[in-house]
């Protein structure tokens, strides 16, 4: 196990998503004890915040992993919005604005900069104290949020 990952020897990630949907399950069943104390909103995050990200961690590696394997993390969101919207899973996008598992992995691949397209350049060679050279490397200028830029 690497980050929370379980890795089986065909790295079909099955042990690992039913280990993943197995916790989120658990999850929900705490959430329906308490869940007509909750406002909607309430309810709502901490569903996002037990359930739905749990879900979404690490799953740009399930991309081109089978139906079968994936199939029970698209269970847990189904069963995740009939419990925020108290009915069917047919506004599971409309409402929720949640895509299925497939969708979400496609997505969150789609993301991910090219690697040609890196903000570290290697284009700063200087010498080291010793006999071999060393490599600095320096990272484009980013943008704060919140405060003054420097």
């Amino acid at each position: 196990m690497c980050l929370g990952v379980l890795l089986d020897s065909r790295l079909t990630f099955a042990p690992h998503i039913r280990r993943i949907s197995g916790r989120c399950f658990y999850h929900l069943r705490q959430l329906r004890v308490v869940w007509k104390s909750l406002t909607v909103e309430a309810a709502k995050t901490m569903v996002h915040s037990f359930v739905v990200a749990r879900c979404d961690y690490y799953n740009s590696d399930y991309y081109g992993a089978s139906a079968v394997h994936i199939r029970p993390l698209q269970n847990v969101l189904n069963a995740a919005a009939r419990l925020v919207l108290r009915k069917g899973t047919t506004d599971l996008r409309d409402v929720l604005h949640w895509l299925p598992v497939q969708q979400r992995t496609e997505y969150k691949v789609s993301q991910v900069p090219s690697l040609g397209s890196s903000t570290v350049s290697d284009r700063d060679v200087r010498p080291s104290l010793s006999n071999s050279a060393a490599m600095w490397f320096t990272v484009s200028s980013t943008r704060r949020f919140g405060g003054p830029t420097m």
